[in-house]
C-alpha cells in the first residue's frame, strides 16, 4: 500500500491524471505476471497477449512525455501500479492476512513517509477538510474493498473492475483542471483500454 499510494501521488505531481490512470489501467496485466511468479496461476495466450498489449500502450503514453519532463512522473505510475498488482497477489496467497489490519499498517507507514515531504504548518483549513475526507472516506473504503474483493476473485479479475477509475479521472481532471490530455496518451490510452475491455469480454465468455 505504501509504495502503490505514495507512488500515485508523486506520479500526479510530476505528469498528467491522465498518463498516470491509463498506466494504472494495466494493473490487470501486471498483476497477471505476479500471480504467474508468485501463485503458478497459468498464464494463458490471450493472457500474454493483453500483457503484451497493454505495454505497448505503456510505451505509446510514455514516448509523449520525453520531451515534456513527464516521464518521470510516469515512471513513478508504473512503480505505483507494480506496487498495486504485487499486493493485490499478495492478498490472494494468504487470505487469512486482515485486510483492515493491512490498511492500517499501511496507512500508518503512508503517514510517516508522507511526513518528510510536507509542511503542515502551510496548509489552509481547506486543505485540511479535503484531506480529511480522504483520509477518512474515499481512501480507506476504496482500498478495504478491493482488498477484500482479492477473496473471491482473483487478482486480474479484481484490477479489471478497478480500470472504471481511468475513464473517470481524465474526466474530473478536465472538469476541474481543464487538463487536456496529449495525442500519445490518447493513443496509448486507446491501445490500453482496448486490450483491456477485449480481454474482459474474453474472461467473462470463459466463466460462463
Amino acid at each position: 500500500m505504501l509504495g502503490s499510494a505514495s507512488g500515485l501521488v508523486f506520479a500526479i505531481k510530476n505528469t498528467s491524471v491522465a498518463n498516470t490512470f491509463l498506466i494504472f489501467s494495466t494493473t490487470p496485466a501486471i498483476a497477471a505476471v505476479f500471480s504467474w511468479i508468485f501463485l503458478r496461476e497459468k498464464v494463458s495466450k490471450q493472457t500474454l497477449f493483453a500483457i503484451i498489449g497493454v505495454f505497448v500502450g505503456i510505451a505509446v503514453v510514455v514516448s509523449g512525455s520525453t520531451g515534456t519532463g513527464n516521464w518521470f512522473g510516469d515512471m513513478l505510475a508504473v512503480f505505483a501500479v507494480s506496487s498495486l498488482a504485487l499486493m493485490m497477489t499478495l492478498l490472494r496467497k494468504f487470505p487469512d492476512v486482515s485486510r483492515m489490519g493491512a490498511v492500517g499498517v499501511g496507512g500508518f507507514l503512508l503517514a510517516v513517509t508522507m511526513f518528510f515531504f510536507t509542511e503542515p504548518s502551510t496548509f489552509s483549513m481547506n486543505t485540511w477538510l479535503i484531506m480529511g475526507a480522504m483520509g477518512l472516506v474515499t481512501a480507506p473504503f476504496g482500498r478495504v474493498l478491493s482488498m477484500v474483493a482479492t477473496r473471491y476473485a482473483t487478482a486480474t479479475e479484481v484490477s479489471m473492475t478497478l480500470m472504471l477509475e481511468t475513464v473517470l479521472a481524465p474526466i474530473w481532471a478536465y472538469i476541474f483542471f481543464t487538463e487536456v490530455p496529449g495525442a500519445n496518451s490518447l493513443a496509448g490510452g486507446a491501445i490500453i483500454l482496448v486490450t483491456i475491455i477485449v480481454y474482459t469480454l474474453h474472461l467473462t465468455r470463459e466463466e460462463g
